[in-house]
């Protein structure tokens, strides 16, 4: 059977894009499931954070220094979806405020 050089290169473009698609949609689903309850907090390393807020994880290590929120696990930061896209979120309004 010939290959379908268009199938492929569809696959090869939007493979990346679902696969965020579907991490995002995780994410807010255990939020959700564990909104009503005591759930313990999804934390992700800086490469799935910079993924999903579509940066650098330079970038990322270079906010914590201006105050983006993280827990330490001996040498590696792990950070919080939730409170990171609010903080990012203030910081943007704040920002155009002053602006």
């Amino acid at each position: 059977m010939p290959a379908d050089p268009l199938g492929e290169a569809l696959a090869r473009v939007l493979g990346p894009m679902l696969e965020l698609m579907i991490k995002r949609a995780v994410i807010d689903a255990l939020a959700e499931y564990g909104a009503g309850e005591r759930a313990r907090p999804e934390y992700v390393d800086c490469a799935t954070m910079a993924e999903l807020v579509y940066c650098s994880q330079a970038q990322i290590h270079r906010l914590c220094h201006e105050g983006l929120p993280f827990v330490r696990l001996g040498e590696v930061k792990r950070f919080r979806p939730a409170a990171v896209c609010e903080w990012l979120e203030a910081r943007t309004a704040e920002r155009r405020g002053k602006g």
